[in-house]
């Protein structure tokens, strides 16, 4: 009779963990940011994401919600191992197709340009086509689907950790072409940091990108598709990326 007694206040406690875990996790809003991302998209100052658009978007969304905000930098790789454990809400500016998780998506509604870039030292290529068999500037873990049905098997990557490392190796010359995030390029040039000649860009896609959200959220995908229709009726959403734009 002892060791029951003492077992069913442990047995209580675990039923009532799962219902705590939700009621703890619903009260905030936990967004990812990639770690590899750069203004316009974020900026970081060590571990913690001080601006761009996807911080001021996670703000946006928590203030409709009436939540605080928690926003966690990690690399890209982890995005889909902490949705699927419910360790966060949602992450932002991504397509299906980049990560393989089991999680919800909302509508299409953040604006991704793709493009190839080279130099204008260098023999401008004449189409997507001409590229194959040359390497080209890449990020570490990310996934260039449109490259790789262009290019097939004479997709060849150079990787490199983030974008601005990926714009420096060009200037120095340690590649030859580049693939980066068109509203990425533009803004780099906007703010004087990359200003180097180049040849017309190469697009290699068009699209708007969605977020994430984890299955475990006590967030359902209906509702941050809501609020994004409501960002984008009243302008809001508009001004926020007209902020990057020239």
């Amino acid at each position: 009779m002892r060791t029951t007694g003492c077992l069913l206040p442990l047995l209580l406690s675990a039923l009532l963990m799962p219902s705590l875990h939700v009621a703890a996790r619903a009260s905030q809003l936990v967004m990812l940011v990639d770690r590899a991302a750069d203004l316009p998209f974020a900026e970081f100052q060590g571990d913690q994401v001080r601006a761009g658009i996807q911080l001021q978007l996670g703000q946006m969304l928590a203030a409709r919600l009436g939540m605080p905000l928690e926003v966690r930098a990690v690399p890209r790789k982890r995005i889909a191992q902490l949705l699927d454990a419910g360790h966060a809400d949602l992450a932002c500016a991504l397509l299906p197709e980049w990560l393989e998780a089991a999680v919800d998506w909302t509508q299409p509604f953040l604006p991704h340009a793709g493009v190839v870039i080279t130099p204008q030292v260098q023999p401008r290529p004449g189409g997507l086509d001409a590229l194959a068999g040359q390497p080209i500037g890449t990020i570490k873990g990310y996934a260039y689907r449109e490259l790789e049905q262009a290019l097939g098997r004479g997709f060849v990557r150079e990787d490199a950790p983030d974008s601005r490392t990926l714009l420096r190796m060009l200037e120095l010359g340690r590649m030859k072409h580049a693939s980066v995030n068109l509203q990425y390029l533009e803004y780099q040039r906007k703010l004087g940091i990359y200003k180097q000649a180049l040849h017309p860009y190469l697009q290699t896609g068009a699209y708007e990108t969605r977020c994430a959200l984890s299955k475990r959220s006590a967030l359902k995908v209906t509702r941050v598709d809501e609020l994004i229709s409501g960002l984008r009726s009243d302008g809001s959403l508009k001004r926020l990326l007209d902020q990057y734009r020239d």
